[in-house]
């Protein structure tokens, strides 16, 4: 059991980290396309900042998915 919840915990902290860069790298292509396209910068700030509201809920469900034994 404890193998399996430790197993679970690594998977969760993954895929926080993968939205984390999600959100980097829309952050970064919006500064990079700044100066070309405003329109694009403010879907790539609806896009980043979407991917920062989801990223807390994402691990959350996570968690408690493995507390559950879901």
């Amino acid at each position: 059991m404890l193998l399996q919840w430790m197993r679970l915990e690594i998977i969760s902290h993954i895929v926080a980290v993968f939205l984390s860069f999600q959100v980097a790298i829309s952050v970064a292509a919006g500064v990079a396309v700044h100066v070309t396209d405003r329109r694009l910068i403010r879907w790539l700030i609806v896009i980043g900042s979407g991917a920062l509201i989801a990223l807390p809920w994402g691990y959350i469900l996570i968690v408690d998915a493995m507390r559950f034994g879901m």
